[in-house]
């Protein structure tokens, strides 16, 4: 994943590199300089928008206007037909299952047919070694090295470095399988409604899933984990059944593979960090390790002190309200796929097949250098377009817009400062989460609040604030 990820596609995983920008700012000259001054902006995905490729924004955007503009609208006025219009805009069993289920069905097709090129690829490149390697001088050459000739000094360097400390497959797997066969053996001990082929199942396609989700949050930089442990929870919950207790083994097997899935996107984000900042891929590996380490010692006592200190309802202080989101769709996925609405899968299907073939004709296009390539969307920003609010797309949009006036303008500065301004919009609104919870914790409310109606909304505010006057 590494290898194919950052070397071979360079795909962005724009958290990292923001990361690394700022990082690579406080160790060069004037570099504090230009990181204070560009640390307290707050549009996050106006950021992420001048950091991903411009074609990512653009498909979003084409993926917020299909998803948002077309197909659900004409979904919703099947309401009552296809499904129950009594069910709520977030049930799974309303309209969010088809969003969910179209928006998988997408991802998966595009992360299957990445998966099944890698050896395809491997074995054109090792060709191309083979001709090449004889001749080649260069101290930093590889692979992608060799291939890439217009690679600058530094990111030969980098390349070099990144492959040279690399973690070898067999520690990978190696380590994987242990791992499966600790969890194989002892967590039908500590939940009976689960045996040992579901461990293992689980097991075997977590990579698969891992890969789709890796490759979607290194072109859209968004972690879409929980998207895929849906589906994870209806599917093993179908296979437990409800006689069995599906629904708990459904959460369980959910969590198991959630940690797989996650981890892979965020690790990655990391690893790019570590390759723009000339990091050792094993010194990061080991970084993760030990914060796991803490976390494992960490977190129970926080799950403990939250447990015993506050309300457990939708009134409490924390009424963590997806738990009950998923435990409504382990619910559903222990009754069966009969309880999906109507045509949900036989939609799903055919987008599946269609995502499959719009990469294939991307990576054509792409290989015969295609003029048509420019055009052609990407399978993978679409999808996420279908979880996500509109608007998030187009602030990616404004922020492309933004960079692309910049080249037109000073193309020289823009090459310098873009990635600067990107990450500290990106960072800055980070740092507010902090003070931002803190505020929450202690109901903090603002003393201004600005909110944007509907003018039919508005209407009526300003209709019931005209009467409260009299």
């Amino acid at each position: 994943m590494t290898k194919t990820m950052i070397i071979r596609h360079r795909l962005t995983y724009a958290t990292g590199t923001a990361t690394a920008h700022l990082i690579n700012s406080f160790h060069t000259p004037q570099g504090v300089q230009q990181a204070s001054f560009y640390f307290n902006f707050s549009a996050t995905y106006v950021g992420v928008g001048m950091i991903c490729p411009t074609v990512v924004s653009i498909s979003m955007l084409a993926g917020s206007i299909l998803s948002s503009g077309i197909l659900l609208p004409y979904i919703e006025s099947k309401k009552g037909v296809w499904y129950n219009s009594e069910y709520k805009e977030s049930s799974m069993m309303g309209i969010y299952g088809y969003k969910v289920l179209i928006s998988i069905a997408m991802m998966l097709g595009d992360g299957l047919f990445q998966l099944l090129l890698i050896p395809f690829k491997a074995m054109r490149n090792l060709r191309r070694k083979q001709q090449q390697l004889a001749a080649a001088t260069n101290a930093f050459r590889s692979v992608d090295a060799i291939r890439r000739t217009v690679l600058s000094f530094d990111d030969r360097r980098r390349t070099h470095i990144f492959l040279k400390d690399n973690i070898p497959l067999s520690y990978a797997i190696l380590g994987y399988t242990i791992l499966a066969i600790i969890s194989t053996i002892a967590i039908p001990h500590i939940y009976c409604q689960i045996k040992y082929q579901h461990i293992i199942v689980a097991y075997i396609f977590a990579p698969l899933l891992a890969f789709c989700n890796a490759y979607g949050t290194g072109i859209t930089d968004l972690n879409l984990y929980n998207q895929y442990a849906k589906i994870v929870i209806m599917i093993f919950g179908f296979w437990i059944t409800a006689a069995k207790g599906g629904v708990i083994g459904g959460l369980v097997i959910c969590v198991i593979m959630t940690l797989i899935i996650s981890t892979a996107g965020d690790f990655m984000q990391d690893l790019k960090t570590g390759y723009l900042t000339l990091t050792s891929p094993r010194s990061m590996f080991l970084a993760q390790a030990i914060g796991t380490t803490i976390g494992c010692i960490i977190n129970p006592i926080l799950f403990w002190v939250f447990y015993h200190c506050y309300l457990h309802d939708s009134t409490g202080s924390y009424p963590a309200p997806f738990a009950r989101v998923y435990r409504i769709i382990a619910v559903v996925g222990a009754g069966g796929f009969v309880e999906l609405p109507k045509y949900s899968i036989a939609i799903s299907i055919p987008i599946f097949f269609l995502a499959i073939a719009t990469s294939a004709i991307r990576e054509v296009a792409i290989h015969k250098n295609w003029r048509i390539q420019h055009y052609i969307p990407s399978v993978a920003a679409i999808s996420v377009a279908f979880l996500i609010h509109p608007t998030t797309s187009i602030d990616m949009c404004i922020g492309s817009l933004i960079l692309l006036a910049w080249n037109k303008v000073d193309a020289e500065d823009a090459n310098l400062l873009a990635s600067v301004v990107a990450s500290g919009l990106i960072c800055g609104e980070g740092i507010f989460a902090i003070p931002d919870s803190l505020m929450g914790i202690y109901n903090v409310t603002p003393p201004m609040c600005i909110r944007f109606l509907a003018s039919d909304v508005n209407e009526k505010v300003d209709a019931f604030l005209a009467k409260q006057a009299h």
